[in-house]
């Protein structure tokens, strides 16, 4: 709780029942004593629900824990004052624990005509995919035509690539973290991930069992838990917020310039709505949830009054009210110094405290196009450059002329390879590149460019590792690349290399070339395309092999290509 900031908010408020959280999952054992006061909606039939630790009714169960557990159990009990909307997608009495698209989709659309504000989607497809399921995206805009906001686990292939949900202006995709504040390698990372997503806790997190004793379990799927308990606790604090304004003051903040997002903060997130709200006196929540109900034939399992809302944060002498958003009883403060704290509280990005361990062994091929630059990784090898410079004369060089000056000097080598070679995909730093071999830093060096223009581009192949320590690239956390081929160029000239076919005329030639710059425009598009997946390694390739407009790499790395996997959705 202390690493995303969520201690101060759940002592404020512990929700109210006017906020839905849709939760599309497996079966939930509703009979559960810590569950037993929370405020628990049926969506869908009642599902098989087995005592197995890996059933998916313990997945489920799991996650509602979580969310709305009872305050001082096991759980993390998140907001166990708002409204829980259970839509099973996964079954214990099938033999096929999966969902297709179409299962998904159809349970996100019940959630939020059943009244849900923030929709947890703890599933995650068996491998990413720049696929487009229609039924998901017409699911997720009927999520943002009604403001619901979805909270969607990123998955746990450790692999580099979205789908069809993480790519969602309405979703807000979440990453694991571990208790030191450092990605989990398990995670899946990407371009819109690292844009619209966050972090949460992920590493051994303790919540409900169907039965007997807490369970402790890991991933993206409880990560996912941690976010969508914070939108609800927000929205809970400011009922007159939109999607919009929830999930700014989710994400806002520096620009993003990396596949991996940032931690939540929900004292940052508290500290920006109360910025715009700055009244606490809101007296009217929506009743969105309760006319949905009354609407939809959901069966109550145990109604509760959707009564007058009531903020937290009083004025000085009002009433008590048994509908009014409850204080974390364990917590002597009053809300008044709950609030303050929120209100003051510094907001502090958590250290990335990552060693040399994070590093290890997660091999997987990678044939990615982007561009790559270099970096000063310490204060110290900047300060080195500088003597170096200052050894020669530099006058009339641009600065970029300058390092390219020092690192082809073969005396100066010892400084290249000191460098952070770092590769960006549509504008985000998305691999640090290491040589597979010594000798062939001199790629990174051709590769450096003393006059960048927008139509330079870069091939790298090799074999990507775990996250980088933050010693290793001035804290940059992405994955590590160890290539063992890059081939540097610019459209202009991979397009003219082609060659037209014998039996074409020059107006045909010239048409054909048109031709395959925007087929290789169009790849190039391809969402999130990071070089992690055959989808995407097959798009990045396709281009170049066709017509051997590149040579083949010397050191040619030969890999078995897997199975894309099916469109089956699983829990993360």
């Amino acid at each position: 709780m202390d690493l995303v900031g969520l201690q101060p908010l759940m002592a404020l408020t512990s929700g109210h029942p006017s906020v839905g959280i849709g939760l599309v999952d497996g079966p939930v054992a509703t009979d559960h004593p810590d569950l037993a006061d929370a405020h628990i909606r049926l969506v869908a039939p009642d599902l098989t629900c087995k005592p197995s630790a890996r059933s998916m009714c313990a997945h489920g169960t799991f996650v509602a824990g979580i969310l709305v557990g009872r305050r001082g159990s096991s759980a993390p009990s998140i907001s166990p004052g708002c409204t829980l909307l259970i839509r099973p997608v996964f079954s214990d009495a099938a033999s096929d624990t999966s969902a297709s698209a179409p299962d998904v989709a159809a349970a996100i659309v019940d959630c939020v005509d059943a009244g849900a504000r923030v929709v947890n989607l703890s599933v995650a497809t068996g491998q990413p995919t720049t696929r487009l399921e229609e039924s998901l995206r017409s699911a997720l805009d009927h999520a943002v035509a009604q403001g619901a906001i979805v909270v969607a686990a990123a998955g746990n292939q450790g692999t580099i690539g979205t789908s069809d949900i993480t790519r969602h202006r309405a979703v807000i995709p979440v990453v694991s973290y571990d208790r030191r504040g450092r990605p989990m390698i398990e995670s899946n990372l990407g371009g819109s991930i690292g844009r619209s997503g966050l972090g949460a806790p992920g590493e051994a997190i303790v919540s409900l069992a169907v039965e007997g004793a807490p369970l402790v379990r890991g991933g993206t799927s409880f990560a996912t838990a941690f976010v969508t308990g914070t939108v609800a606790l927000l929205w809970s604090l400011f009922p007159s917020a939109n999607a919009i304004e929830i999930r700014g003051a989710l994400t806002e903040g520096p620009r993003r310039t990396a596949i991996v997002p940032p931690l939540l903060s929900a004292t940052a997130a508290y500290q920006a709505l109360a910025r715009r709200f700055s009244s606490a006196q809101e007296r009217s929540l929506p009743t969105v949830l309760s006319r949905a109900v009354q609407s939809s034939g959901v069966r109550t399992l145990r109604p509760k009054s959707m009564g007058e809302y009531r903020p937290s944060v009083a004025e000085p002498g009002s009433p008590e009210d048994s509908d009014s958003v409850r204080i974390l009883d364990t917590d002597s403060r009053s809300p008044r110094d709950a609030t303050a704290e929120l209100r003051s509280a510094e907001v502090v990005s958590p250290p990335m405290t990552m060693t040399n361990s994070t590093l290890r062994e997660l091999p997987a091929f990678v044939y990615a196009l982007g561009r790559i630059d270099a970096r000063y990784p310490t204060l110290a090898i900047e300060k080195e450059f500088a003597q170096v410079v200052g050894s020669f004369d530099s006058a009339g060089l641009t600065d970029r002329e300058v390092v390219h000056a020092v690192i082809h000097d073969r005396n100066n080598r010892y400084l290249a390879r000191s460098l952070c070679w770092v590769f960006t995909v549509e504008g985000l730093e998305t691999y640090i590149l290491v040589p597979g071999d010594p000798a062939d830093l001199e790629l990174l060096i051709e590769s450096y460019r003393t006059e960048p223009r927008y139509d330079d581009l870069d091939v790298v192949i090799g074999v990507r590792h775990g996250i980088a320590p933050p010693e290793m690239c001035n804290g940059l956390a992405v994955p590590v690349v160890r290539f063992d081929q890059i081939y540097s160029f610019d459209r202009t000239s991979l397009i003219e290399s082609i060659p037209v076919p014998e039996n074409m005329s020059d107006d045909d030639g010239g048409r054909f070339r048109t031709l395959a710059g925007g087929l290789f425009d169009d790849l190039n598009q391809l969402a999130d395309n990071a070089g992690a997946t055959d989808e995407h390694r097959a798009s990045t390739i396709s281009p170049f092999d066709i017509h051997g407009s590149i040579p083949k790499p010397r050191n040619s790395l030969k890999r078995t290509s897997r199975s894309a996997g099916s469109r089956f959705w699983h829990p993360s």
